[in-house]
């Protein structure tokens, strides 16, 4: 994986990674995995580099909040994907209520323990 993480724009590639992919519930936030092979949405130019969509809803809170919460996510991420996520796949980063609340380390914590959950934890 090269550079930062390219970020997913079309809703078709969240609809597919909701439908096909890996998930895994952690307390801050719940992570979609979706191979990149045989993907519909995604070209296999996608495979080479990091690609990661980020949602939150208005379950959440006001805008504000929504985005303070996607701010955190992009952090977590920024900080845990690219060093340990296994390559050819796409992620879907969904927060959950509380997530704004809880210290930086649990989001991060539970990032890693999603992607092993569904077996995208790279090997070292």
């Amino acid at each position: 994986m090269d550079g930062a993480p390219r970020t997913l724009k079309k809703r078709s590639q969240f609809l597919e990674a909701a439908a096909k992919g890996k998930k895994a519930f952690a307390r801050s936030l719940l992570l979609q995995a979706l191979p990149v092979e045989g993907s519909k949405t995604l070209t296999d130019a996608d495979a080479s580099s990091l690609l990661v969509g980020f949602t939150t809803s208005k379950k959440l809170g006001n805008a504000v909040m929504r985005n303070r919460i996607r701010r955190r996510l992009r952090a977590a991420v920024a900080h845990i994907l690219p060093r340990h996520a296994a390559p050819g796949y796409a992620y879907v980063v969904i927060g959950r209520q509380g997530s704004q609340d809880v210290p930086f380390t649990h989001i991060t914590d539970d990032l890693l323990w999603a992607l092993k959950k569904t077996s995208c934890l790279r090997r070292s």
